[in-house]
């Protein structure tokens, strides 16, 4: 389920239905349809000013899909997701940890292999790979960025139980993230 941002979670939500295969974890952001068009069914290009861009892992894959806010941002779509594309994954994983999609097409996957991935999805194009110098105990299980402190990330600690964060200003691709790891 969705919900606009400003409503309550109790009646304003909205349940999108999945053509494909259900989505363990998902991720999305609100960006203008003019540039997702390549996400697109051929039938809503053109349909509203304002899409959902929504990124997911389904067990085997990141698809991608776009879905046009018909009643604007404010309003939840009613409508399936058609994934028009998945994010290409370097290698075979086990599975995605969890996923982040920004306003500017940038959609990040924490796998389960400790291996961080990226990509630009308004370009359609991969922004690499990193595989973070974690600590030996370390499991990495979830991530947000901040834009005060940068980049964190939540995991296990397998030595002395609990949980841990770890810290970094930023990935290594462009100047949205300045330093490296």
């Amino acid at each position: 389920e969705i919900w606009p941002a400003k409503g309550s979670r109790s009646g304003d939500g909205a349940s999108l239905r999945l053509a494909d295969r259900p989505w363990q974890l998902a991720t999305g952001s609100t960006v203008s349809c003019a540039k997702v068009l390549q996400l697109l069914p051929p039938d809503e290009v053109g349909l509203a000013e304002w899409c959902l861009l929504l990124a997911g892992w389904d067990g085997q894959s990141i698809p991608i899909a776009a879905v046009p806010l018909l009643h604007g941002v404010s309003k939840p779509p009613t409508h399936s997701v058609r994934p028009g594309l998945d994010a290409p994954l370097k290698e075979e994983t086990k599975g995605a940890v969890a996923l982040h999609l920004d306003s500017h097409g940038q959609l990040i996957a924490l796998l389960s292999t400790g291996y961080i991935e990226a990509w630009d999805l308004f370009a359609s194009r991969s922004l690499g790979r990193w595989r973070p110098q974690w600590p030996e105990s370390f499991q990495p299980v979830g991530f947000c960025q901040d834009a005060n402190v940068g980049f964190l990330v939540i995991g296990h600690d397998t030595d002395r139980g609990g949980a841990s964060i770890s810290m970094s200003p930023g990935l290594p691709w462009n100047a949205t993230f300045q330093a490296a790891w």
